[in-house]
């Protein structure tokens, strides 16, 4: 579930800063706890292809500026 407010924040901070790619950080429901997990402020692409922290559920993607983009099966261990 997303807070209140996530969507148009994140939408805001990509337009102002003409961002192509942003993911935030999100929490894990475990019963009556929740854990938050922090992610890094900034990946480049070769950190990005070994981090796997980025939770899909908070990425947003502008196509204008990335272009379309497509995801691949990828074997384990490849």
């Amino acid at each position: 579930m997303w807070k209140p407010h996530k969507l148009e924040k994140q939408l805001e901070f990509m337009v102002q800063d003409k961002i192509g790619f942003s993911f935030t950080a999100y929490e894990i429901l475990k019963g009556t706890e929740n854990k938050v997990i922090q992610v890094p402020q900034k990946l480049n692409y070769s950190q990005f292809m070994k981090n796997t922290i980025i939770g899909t559920l908070t990425v947003m993607i502008n196509t204008d500026i990335v272009g379309e983009v497509r995801l691949v099966n990828v074997k384990k261990r490849s």
